[in-house]
């Protein structure tokens, strides 16, 4: 979930939102426009579907309103499509039982947390972040201690065994 939105609501503060079901990102920033705190696209109920989704954060996001995503089901990939497209946060359907409800909620974190799946080259990674800073608990952090140990590791390791290593590489 978006940090303001997520502070809002854990200190208490009334939001307002809307259901968003027309698979339009026409629809979503008009919702955006008329001063909602949030926006949830339903991809449960609605008529859009993954494919529309982008259009509606997109529209939502230019005017800096989250997006929170109702998926069709709680399998982990259906919480990483969404979440990996930029949405704010997840609702899950049809959550019944609490081992559900915990299976469900590992789907929302990288490891060691959970076990939403490490890419960062998509959209709410802005294309391009390191796979290893995530897994060491350091997004981002190229400079890290513990980054730079591992890395220090590896090429230890790919030496003593005759194989080059190399790293995905962003501009830094």
């Amino acid at each position: 979930m978006s940090a303001p939105l997520r502070d809002r609501l854990r200190a208490g503060e009334a939001t307002l939102g809307t259901f968003l079901n027309l698979g339009s990102p026409l629809a979503a920033e008009a919702c955006a426009l008329a001063g909602f705190d949030w926006l949830l696209v339903d991809l449960e109920h609605g008529a859009g579907g993954e494919d529309a989704l982008v259009g509606q954060l997109l529209a939502a996001a230019a005017h800096d309103v989250p997006v929170i995503v109702r998926v069709e089901t709680a399998e982990r990939i259906r919480a990483g499509r969404v979440l990996d497209s930029g949405a704010a946060g997840v609702m899950f359907p049809r959550l019944d039982t609490r081992a559900e409800v915990i299976e469900a909620l590992a789907h929302l974190r990288f490891p060691p947390e959970g076990d939403r799946g490490v890419a960062t080259y998509n959209r709410a990674c802005g294309f391009g972040l390191r796979d290893l800073t995530h897994a060491l608990g350091v997004p981002g952090q190229i400079d890290a201690r513990e980054y730079r140990a591992a890395l220090d590791r590896v090429a230890a390791a790919a030496r003593s065994a005759g194989v080059t290593a190399g790293v995905l590489a962003s501009d830094r």
